[in-house]
């Protein structure tokens, strides 16, 4: 019940928001944009308050009052200016059917990649398993532990270096009594639900109010275009296709797995980000097209715009690119100015807090994935697979559009440049968040073409049908992936035993020498490892090598108090290990897999 309270206030406080300063949303796109904002905005109070609070016992139940109470004092005081703006919805009953579309769809996609049974097993599919080892383990160190200042739970005793406010929500829902997969799956099919609609309003907004033009870019979303479906041996194989035919670059193919429906299912951080980034786009749009500049809207843009590094960082990285371009291309230089500094001062203490050691990046490395093999006919090659017959949507798209269309184009245009020039984290992978926005803009131009040629003779509607299968054929194989999805259930409490008993009997903030085996049972509890699931931690901008070297040492040691002054050194209060017993340790924990020793301090 108080989850959905706590939903609900933020959806109310969201819309307050946009009503009064984003006047230029209105509609399906205004509904969208409060449950964004809101539940962003809720979030950061939450987080605030919480660390304010780090010194007690429950300060995420004390972040959550003072959220309570800001919204509380916010309604009662300023309840007339919040309520000023305009607070109808015109929404037409085809616009409603769509909207009944995107929640019925959101929340199968996003149920069918993870949930949680009454008996109490994790459920995740197959192709977000490893990730979502991430994901609950970043939940649970709020829910369950105690971890402000934020932490890595992988990675104890260092600041994170992670966005982490994504799994910060669902960590508040779950506190607040839902379980895992309510907590996870329903912010994240309303947001997901968010970005469809925003697709289909901004892709009008800047074409003109065709109902096809908004449909076709949602579909072109949910259906991306490759030439995957050339690996395809029948038709019959599509219904129950089980796994993917083009997982680049770990399967070593061409055509890469980050555009299907899986990258929105394994990182619903992406999604929010997403949708905030459209928000955004939707502001710049609007004084582009009503040539006249909101000085509220542009400064609400820039709060937006600078809270979003602890959501996603290159989605941050994304928007401040866009908008730089924006920036030189607008005859409201001064007002975009005042965006780009307001976005810059929220932004610089989450910037420096995350990027604390990570060395010399961003780095010069044209080619993103094929950067090792970098040629012009290999550039063209890769993407020409990659997006399928959108390579000539796109461009034709772009050559029917009135000379506004194209110039709102270039600064979009401006991540495929930079995502195809820089490397801004340690795997080069992770830039592929800049391509899944310019792919997003870029299919409304794709969209308009297929518009325009359905409203000409017949055999251009013919072409026009044609090309959209051509479009989507790749898409639909995927997202038959999700449908048949291998489950993985992972035991939880009470049905795991060690689980319970950490969670019980140990400090929210305890850490633990375990392993790096995936969902850590010491991680499930909440609590935080030494080290753990290195190949994300070191790709996150972590040093695990004078960590894996210690822990080798540890779990090679037989001598009892040769391995205490290893432990005391890693500075953490139980090791979790295996039997047989071979330490004359105080053992607080033992069944038939596991053995806990408690580390006691000098």
């Amino acid at each position: 019940m108080l989850g959905f309270v706590y939903l609900l206030s933020s959806f109310i406080f969201g819309f307050c928001l946009v009503s009064n300063f984003l006047k230029s949303i209105t509609g399906l796109a205004k509904l969208a944009a409060s449950f964004l904002v809101g539940i962003f905005i809720f979030s950061w109070l939450t987080f605030i308050f919480s660390l304010v609070f780090s010194f007690s016992n429950e300060p995420l139940k004390l972040g959550i009052l003072g959220t309570f109470g800001v919204f509380s004092l916010i309604l009662l005081i300023f309840k007339k200016k919040l309520w000023r703006g305009d607070l109808k919805l015109k929404i037409s009953l085809i616009d409603l059917a769509f909207l009944f579309f995107c929640l019925i769809f959101s929340f199968w996609i996003m149920g069918k990649s993870f949930g949680y049974d009454k008996a109490g097993y994790f459920k995740v599919a197959s192709n977000i398993f490893d990730d979502f080892n991430v994901h609950l383990s970043l939940m649970r160190s709020f829910s369950w532990g105690k971890n402000f200042p934020s932490q890595l739970p992988f990675f104890a005793g260092e600041p994170i270096k992670y966005h982490f406010l994504t799994d910060f929500t669902f960590a508040i829902f779950e506190y607040l009594g839902w379980n895992p997969g309510w907590a996870i799956n329903i912010p994240s099919a309303l947001a997901f639900a968010s970005v469809l609609v925003l697709i289909y309003s901004v892709s009008q907004k800047l074409f003109g109010q065709n109902f096809l033009i908004g449909f076709i870019s949602v579909i072109l979303f949910l259906f991306n275009s490759s030439l995957t479906w050339f690996k395809l041996k029948t038709l019959t194989q599509i219904w129950w296709q089980g796994k993917y035919l083009s997982a680049g670059p770990f399967d070593g193919g061409i055509i890469s797995i980050f555009w299907n429906l899986n990258t929105y299912v394994n990182q619903r951080h992406l999604v929010v980000a997403l949708g905030l980034f459209l928000i955004v786009v939707y502001i710049l749009l609007s004084s582009w097209r009503e040539k006249k500049i909101s000085t509220s809207a542009l400064i609400f843009a820039g709060v937006l715009i600078g809270l979003l590094p602890f959501w996603h960082g290159l989605v941050f990285l994304a928007t401040v690119i866009a908008c730089l371009v924006f920036w030189v291309l607008t005859k409201f230089r001064k007002s975009y100015l005042w965006l780009l500094l307001i976005a810059f001062v929220f932004s610089l203490p989450q910037i420096i807090f995350l990027s604390n050691g990570r060395g010399n990046l961003p780095l010069f490395k044209p080619g993103f994935l094929i950067v090792e093999n970098l040629t012009l006919e290999n550039f063209v090659r890769y993407w020409v697979f990659n997006l399928g017959f959108s390579w000539l949507t796109i461009p034709a798209g772009f050559l029917l559009a009135n000379r506004e269309q194209k110039n709102f184009y270039l600064p979009i245009f401006s991540l495929f440049i930079v995502g195809n020039l820089f490397q801004f984290s340690r795997n080069m992978f992770h830039n592929h968040s800049l391509f899944n926005l310019w792919i997003v803009i870029s299919n409304f131009y794709s969209a308009y073409f297929l518009v325009y040629l359905f409203q000409k003779r017949w055999i251009a509607k013919l072409a026009a049908i044609i090309l959209l299968v051509l479009l989507t054929f790749s898409g639909v194989i995927d997202l038959m992936v999700i449908k048949n999805d291998f489950i993985h259930r992972i035991t939880d409490a009470p049905q795991n035993k060690l689980i319970s008993w950490i969670k019980q009997e140990t400090s929210p903030s305890a850490v633990f020498l375990s392993g790096e085996k995936l969902y850590n049972p010491v991680n499930l509890a909440g609590r935080k490892v030494f080290l753990g699931a290195s190949h994300f931690v070191w790709g996150y901008g972590y040093d695990i090598d004078e960590r894996k070297i210690l822990t080798s040492k540890i779990e090679k040691e037989d001598n009892t108090e040769e391995a205490v002054g290893l432990l005391k050194k890693a500075k953490v209060d139980y090791w979790l290990t295996t039997p047989p017993v071979k330490f004359d340790l105080p053992r607080v924990y033992e069944d038939e897999s596991w053995v806990v020793y408690q580390i006691l301090k000098d």
